[in-house]
């Protein structure tokens, strides 16, 4: 009688095992079948869905707009994408700035000219306040300075005083010896004018 109930307490707990297993099974050979029939659109398709990939115009020139109104240098100018210009056709690699140079210039992609984008090594020195502190060289400062001071520059130039512009540049700095040395330490690359 012992033996009655031990067989069937191990053939009830194979039953649920492999009850779920076959079921499982089923499933993926489900989507196994749909899969293999296109009924999810082209593996290339699927992929980029998940995993991302080749982007429509539209997409890009959205994501370069975005990347200009919250002037994110680095989106703009460094960030690769995969562009399709024409159904199945192929890919092309732009990033913002080259695909702003393109021609023709895809509808609706802001020229952004409020981001400048360099080939060459940027540093926050003598050459960067050059180019941002044209005109107003005299009371245009640019340096690196520690995190609580870009701060306390920012409240003078709320309250009106001192400052008449203070601005974070360490986006735009792309030198990888001056990234290390400064970004690590809590410091930013400001510019500021004074009143």
């Amino acid at each position: 009688m012992d033996f009655k109930k031990e067989m069937n307490k191990k053939a009830q707990g194979f039953t649920a095992g492999t009850m779920i297993a076959w079921m499982i099974g089923i499933i993926l050979f489900v989507i196994l079948v749909l899969a293999a029939s296109g009924a999810f659109g082209s593996w290339e398709e699927v992929k980029n869905s998940f995993f991302g990939g080749s982007a429509t115009v539209d997409d890009a020139v959205n994501g370069c707009n975005l990347a200009c109104s919250t002037n994110d240098v680095n989106a703009f100018c460094d960030y690769s994408r995969q562009i399709i210009f024409e159904a199945k056709g192929k890919k092309e690699t732009y990033t913002c700035n080259t695909l702003r140079k393109r021609l023709p210039k895809p509808a609706n992609l802001d020229d952004c000219e409020a981001i400048p984008c360099y080939s060459q090594p940027v540093s926050c020195d003598e050459k960067l306040k050059a180019s941002e502190c044209d005109g107003v060289a005299t009371t245009c400062v640019v340096g690196w300075v520690p995190n609580q001071t870009y701060f306390d520059y920012q409240a003078l130039q709320s309250q009106g005083k001192v400052y008449k512009e203070v601005k974070d540049l360490t986006a735009r700095i792309n030198d990888p010896a001056q990234i290390t040395a400064n970004k690590n330490q809590g410091q930013f690359c400001v510019k500021t004018v004074t009143l």
